[in-house]
């Protein structure tokens, strides 16, 4: 693997490591507002409006790394197969 692919290829991990990371805070926003307004959960007992709230962001979070993935995986998925026969499974081959 060339120096400038994989320095390009370590930049789109981390591009989507962060994008990762804000789609959970956004998922943690989004599920505290809903978890706090919607009057469904304002009977709950407090244990059942915290997994109420990891519930929703969680699946506020998936959304958002589902959309997130329309960009970064075929971009990925394209570097992974032009150097798929770069790799070994012996250490010392490398």
């Amino acid at each position: 693997m060339s120096h400038e692919d994989r320095e390009d290829f370590a930049r789109l991990w981390k591009a989507h490591n962060r994008a990762s990371g804000l789609a959970m805070f956004a998922g943690f926003f989004l599920g505290l507002e809903v978890v706090t307004r919607h009057s469904y959960f304002n009977k709950m007992a407090i244990g059942w409006k915290v997994a109420s709230f990891f519930a929703v962001s969680y699946g506020f979070k998936s959304l958002f790394n589902a959309y997130n993935a329309q960009t970064y995986g075929p971009v990925m998925g394209a570097y992974l197969r032009k150097y798929q026969g770069a790799g070994a499974a012996d250490p010392f081959e490398i």
